[in-house]
C-alpha cells in the first residue's frame, strides 16, 4: 500500500488486479488479461479490451450511464444516452433514436456525401423486405431520385434533373414535367 504519497517516483509500477482510490473503494481501475476496466461509484463505465475482440467498450454492462463528446463550442457536440438508448448531436436530450439539434443556420445539417460514382442516398428498410432509396444518381447527371429499391435504376418513381425537369415513373425526363405509365 501507498497511502498519503503526493508522488510516486517509478519507470514501473506493477499492479495484481486494481489500483483503488483511497478511502472509495468502488472507484478504481482493475485488470485483467488484456482487460482494463474503469469504474467509479461501482459502475463500470469503460472498458479497454485486447484480443479476439479488440475495441474500447463504453457502459458494457448497460446501465443507464451516457457517453458526451464536447467541442470547442458545443458541450453535447454527440451524445449517448444509455437509458433511453438514444443518440444527440448538439442537444442534452435526444427525443428520437437519431436526433441532430441546431440553434443557428446551418449547425443541424446532416450532409450526406459521395465522389467518382457513389450516390449519396439514404436507403430506408421496411420489415425487411421493402426498400425506398432517396438521394442522388451520381450515374444519371446527379438527379434526385425517389425508388423502390435498395439503389437507383431499379423502380425510379421520381426524378428531378439539375436543369428542373421533373419525371414521374421516368428517370429521363424530357419537359418540365414528363409523366410516364400504363395507368
Amino acid at each position: 500500500h501507498i497511502i498519503g504519497a503526493s508522488t510516486v517516483d517509478c519507470t514501473s509500477l506493477g499492479v495484481t488486479t486494481a489500483i483503488v482510490h483511497d478511502g472509495d473503494s468502488d472507484t478504481k481501475i482493475t485488470f485483467g488479461t488484456d482487460v482494463i476496466n474503469i469504474e467509479a461509484g461501482g459502475v463500470k463505465l469503460l472498458t479497454l479490451e485486447e484480443g479476439g475482440t479488440d475495441g474500447v467498450i463504453v457502459n458494457e454492462d448497460s446501465n443507464d450511464v451516457n457517453f458526451r463528446v464536447e467541442s470547442n463550442g458545443e458541450a453535447n457536440m454527440l451524445l449517448v444516452d444509455g437509458g433511453t438508448d438514444r443518440v444527440g448531436i448538439g442537444t442534452s436530450a435526444p427525443s428520437a433514436r437519431l436526433q441532430i439539434f441546431g440553434n443557428s443556420a446551418g449547425t443541424a445539417k446532416l450532409q450526406i456525401e459521395g465522389e467518382g460514382g457513389a450516390d449519396p442516398y439514404i436507403n430506408f428498410l421496411v420489415n425487411n423486405t421493402t426498400h425506398w432509396a432517396v438521394g442522388a444518381d451520381d450515374n444519371r447527371g446527379d438527379c434526385f431520385k425517389i425508388s423502390q429499391h435498395s439503389a437507383f435504376g431499379t423502380n425510379d418513381f421520381f426524378t428531378v434533373r439539375t436543369d428542373g425537369k421533373v419525371g414521374i415513373g421516368t428517370d429521363d425526363p424530357t419537359y418540365h414535367l414528363s409523366v410516364e405509365g400504363s395507368s
